[in-house]
């Protein structure tokens, strides 16, 4: 099996999701995919939501259609899960999470799968959302941090080599499925998936933050993830936590097995240690896997996993479709048209 990331989407999102009114016919069964948001000290950023667009997008898909996380596995392990049905599932150990998308649940009586990436509860910096966090808010906007990290690009050595990779590349078929990326965000991501190597693109990053004169990462290490006590409350309260990798690589499917096989064992063992609890479920992270990687998962007890699309004909358990909820807000505020 080739990295499933690269499968070619075998349904459009329009088949997928219709809308009627104020109203999405969203098919199931399937997780709806949750990760930033914004109000109170967390800024509006691309592609973030806030608590009261989280009410209204479960509202128009209609919220009697959302199981709870540990009802949703157990059904999908029982073959029982009927097909119409949805999970909320959150990625990356986010705080805006807790503080902004929890209390909406709350109030909806609604429980998710919450699916965490270890580093940052071993105090280590998670380095794909910091960098996401500074090319957000230490430009005027995402475009101009663009043109910055091109400019950066092509000024150093790694430019022959990306301006060679980029001349076979169409960015209007990457990442087509996904339709909330610009151009530059497929440059960007291609670029940093599958040209540059992790540490050049860490030097690269890590190059214009010690630069950037306006901009704290203490200040964003202490905004950006949830801790123990955190995850503790989201236990308590009935919701299900699932594996993400240790580190969140943009591209597991390219790492070794031994690779892959440390991540995921650093990532048990740490919620085990801080939380008491083994996984039996989990996200892709990026929705990238192999056939390693899901070999390595079932060895541990992983017997439900979701990608991070909907487009998978015919998916195994491992394999579970996901909606982005960017995507499905883009689709709820679209106009009508005649």
């Amino acid at each position: 099996m080739a990295d499933r990331q690269g499968v070619p989407p075998s349904l459009s999102f329009a088949q997928l999701v219709q809308r009627e009114g104020t109203k999405l016919r969203v098919q199931g069964p399937a997780g709806v995919m949750f990760h930033h948001f914004h109000g109170g000290r967390h800024p509006h950023a691309q592609g973030s939501m806030s608590g009261q667009d989280m009410v209204r997008l479960i509202g128009a898909i209609g919220r009697d259609r959302f199981l709870s996380a540990h009802d949703f596995v157990e059904r999908a392990l029982a073959g029982t899960l009927p097909e119409d049905v949805l999970c909320l599932t959150f990625d990356d150990n986010l705080m805006c999470q807790f503080e902004i998308a929890l209390p909406v649940m709350r109030d909806m009586g609604l429980t998710g799968l919450w699916n965490i990436n270890t580093a940052p509860l071993v105090k280590n910096v998670d380095r794909l959302e910091l960098y996401r966090h500074y090319r957000m808010n230490a430009f005027s906007d995402v475009e101009a941090f663009y043109a910055a990290y091109f400019a950066r690009l092509n000024e150093g050595s790694l430019g022959v080599r990306v301006r060679a990779a980029l001349g076979g590349f169409d960015p209007d078929t990457y990442l087509a499925e996904h339709s909330v990326y610009t151009r530059n965000d497929r440059i960007f991501r291609f670029i940093r998936d599958h040209v540059l190597t992790n540490d050049e693109y860490f030097a690269v990053m890590d190059g214009m933050i010690i630069e950037s004169v306006d901009y704290s990462v203490s200040d964003a290490v202490n905004l950006l993830w949830m801790k123990q006590e955190h995850l503790r409350v989201l236990v308590d309260e009935g919701h299900m936590i699932g594996l993400h990798t240790h580190n969140h690589p943009t591209n597991i499917a390219a790492l070794s097995r031994a690779e892959q096989e440390r991540e995921y064992a650093l990532n048990a063992s740490t919620l085990f240690e801080q939380l008491g609890v083994r996984p039996g479920a989990m996200t892709h992270p990026n929705g990238s896997y192999n056939a390693d990687t899901l070999d390595i998962l079932r060895g541990m007890g992983i017997r439900v996993a979701f990608r991070a699309d909907p487009y998978l004909a015919s998916p195994s358990l491992m394999e579970l479709p996901r909606y982005d909820h960017a995507e499905l807000m883009r689709c709820l505020d679209a106009p009508l048209h005649a």
